[in-house]
């Protein structure tokens, strides 16, 4: 079985992902043979805008380089962003061939932006729990909507628990019926029942209050931690700082971009442009870009060097140094 073969096996798993976790989630495949035609299959490409045969990423580059693959199945849970700003979570599984060798990457990329309209999801409690005690009632539950309490649900004149199928009226004259019966035979053990009854009634009438008090107040207290949180984070913003992890991946969608946000990526770790870099500094530059495998992409050395403001020749230089 050829590499690409095996590649297309894995794409049904691109639209099997992707519709089990949503609109808010882009799965994609890469061919990391041919990392600047890198994506053959993508589902929810809206997302970062790519299509197929977009590049490889930074990060894919870099996990290339490094052989990371050769020490683990996977890398997961790290942050990425879209050239638009677009935060997500992402995650790549390594396919490799019979040899233990990399071919592939399967991509899942899910947006990190609760306030987005596709990703709008209950993520709390729902109030209509707390309006019922804490019981979130099935839509198959009938237009009632409230199955806690059998003795709620009417009797019939047979003494059977009255059910959906039933009607509104056959219930009615079940609880009417039940009602004469009562007026009729009430001993004085059938009253002492009706009192134990009324007791827990009671009884569970408080247990009810008290979960929805205690509910209520969880509520007002992750609401006064998230405005505080949102304090803080909008504070070290203000002040300069990231409240968020390293961004890992820049999701790019032309080499152009994968070459230049690499270099800019690199650069930003010094305070002086390219044209005031040291040749030291500038040998530092190229080794970690090189480490990142980005020379792998073809045009990079003249993009890097015109960022350098150095020669193209030079850049080998610093590429041929250990």
């Amino acid at each position: 079985m050829s590499y690409k073969e095996l590649l297309n096996m894995y794409i049904p798993l691109v639209d099997f992902i992707a519709d089990i976790i949503g609109s808010h989630c882009e799965v994609l495949l890469h061919d990391i043979v041919d990392v600047e035609n890198s994506v053959i299959a993508i589902r929810n490409g809206y997302i970062s805008g790519r299509y197929i045969g977009c590049p490889l990423t930074d990060l894919g580059l870099k996990l290339l380089e490094n052989k990371a693959y050769s020490r683990q199945n996977a890398v997961v849970n790290y942050r990425s962003r879209t050239a638009d700003g677009k935060k997500l979570i992402s995650s790549t599984y390594y396919i490799k061939d019979d040899q233990g060798e990399l071919i592939g990457m399967l991509c899942v990329n899910i947006l990190d932006a609760p306030d987005h309209p596709i990703t709008r999801m209950p993520s709390r409690l729902p109030l209509a729990a707390v309006a019922n005690d804490g019981v979130i009632v099935s839509p198959q539950a009938g237009h009632a909507g409230d199955r806690r309490e059998r003795g709620k649900e009417g009797v019939q004149g047979d003494g059977n628990v009255g059910s959906e199928e039933d009607g509104g009226e056959n219930v009615q004259e079940g609880v009417q019926q039940n009602a004469q019966d009562n007026e009729q035979e009430n001993s004085p053990k059938d009253l002492e029942i009706k009192a134990s009854g009324d007791l827990k009634e009671n009884a569970l009438e408080t247990t009810r209050k008290t979960i929805r008090e205690n509910v209520q107040e969880n509520i007002r207290e992750t609401a006064r931690e998230n405005t505080l949180e949102d304090a803080r984070v909008n504070a070290q913003a203000d002040a300069g700082d990231d409240p968020q992890e390293e961004v890992a991946e820049l999701l790019s969608t032309s080499l152009d971009q994968v070459v230049n946000d690499a270099v800019k990526k690199v650069m930003a770790k010094y305070e002086v442009s390219g044209e005031r870099m040291s040749t030291e500094e500038k040998s530092a530059v190229v080794r970690e870009l090189r480490e990142s495998g980005i020379f792998k992409i073809k045009g990079a050395i003249t993009k890097v060097a015109k960022a350098l403001k150095t020669s193209e020749s030079t850049i080998y230089r610093y590429l041929a140094m250990k």
